[in-house]
């Protein structure tokens, strides 16, 4: 299980540093929030149609083959990448070798504003990734059946569809640090109301909230973009993405540590205030020229 992890793991790492490094190309800071709104749409997509697909082969023929259809998505995503062309503007001119420890120590590590731009998004990260608790929650303390609880988890994925390029789009109007602020202030309500909320329909409003709040996700991606150089970029993104995993690898084990000590609410309580503490960071943080709209 570990392997196999690793390589679906390797597989979004490959993807976060390319795709975004394309988009960054492809189109000006000042319309990057929404482009990069819609890739995030996209990927929603597949996040709602996944879940629902999972639970039906699951209770169908098993769980071993409810994975085919992650097979066979990485399948089509190759070939479709072998024939996609890149932005039709003139290509940057290569960039003279240099070793990637220098660039590591002396462009990303000894930059204080990269630095805290790579902070932010791993709070964003560790208060997004709350709806990985979110099914074993509703099987565990509403008794819901497995689909049911994963219809539920497809609500979050599917308002992501349209809310990805709408928080990109006012992003790119009213400035990255408006719209992820109001973002972490709804993460923080809405994380320390959802134990509370039962299944009907108070929970489907609990979820579709925070599937607009964690879209704030795609807005933090075009600030990374934003705040690295290009010729550097791809490092960034790779460090950024790092970052992050760790940030979502602490939430899972500290998460899973804090539900069985003191039940899952609590671990919704507890990325509460993490939530807080970003928005906190965001209120007193200045990173000079990436503190305007975009």
């Amino acid at each position: 299980m570990i392997g196999l992890r690793l390589a679906t793991g390797f597989a979004f790492g490959a993807y976060f540093v390319a795709g975004n490094s394309l988009l960054a190309e492809a189109f000006a800071p000042s319309e990057r929030g929404r482009a990069i709104g819609l890739h995030y749409a996209g990927g929603s997509a597949g996040r709602f149609a996944i879940p629902l697909l999972a639970g039906v082969i699951t209770i169908s023929v098993g769980w071993r083959f409810a994975f085919l259809p992650l097979s066979l998505a990485a399948v089509v995503a190759a070939i479709l990448f072998f024939f996609l062309k890149g932005p039709s503007s003139s290509p940057s001119p290569a960039p003279a070798a240099v070793s990637v420890l220098d660039v590591i120590w002396r462009r990303l590590l000894r930059d204080r504003q990269m630095l805290k731009v790579t902070l932010i998004y791993s709070l964003i990260v560790f208060t997004n990734f709350e709806i990985i608790f979110v099914p074993v929650y509703l099987v565990r303390n509403w008794g819901l059946p497995v689909f049911e609880a994963a219809a539920y988890l497809s609500l979050a994925a599917l308002v992501a569809i349209p809310s990805a390029p709408l928080m990109g789009e006012l992003s790119d109007r009213l400035g990255w640090r408006t719209v992820v602020m109001a973002a972490l202030a709804g993460d923080v309500l809405l994380l320390v109301l959802f134990p509370f909320v039962p299944p009907g329909p108070l929970l489907v409003l609990a979820l579709v909230c925070l599937g607009v709040a964690n879209r704030s996700l795609s807005v933090s991606v075009a600030l990374v973009t934003r705040a690295s150089e290009p010729s550097t970029r791809g490092i960034a993104l790779g460090f950024v993405n790092t970052a992050g995993i760790i940030s979502m690898t602490v939430l899972s084990v500290v998460g899973g540590y804090v539900a069985d000590v003191a039940g899952l609410a609590s671990t919704f309580f507890m990325i509460a205030v993490v939530a807080l503490a970003g928005f906190i960071a965001l209120l007193t943080t200045r990173l000079g020229r990436l503190d305007l709209s975009w």
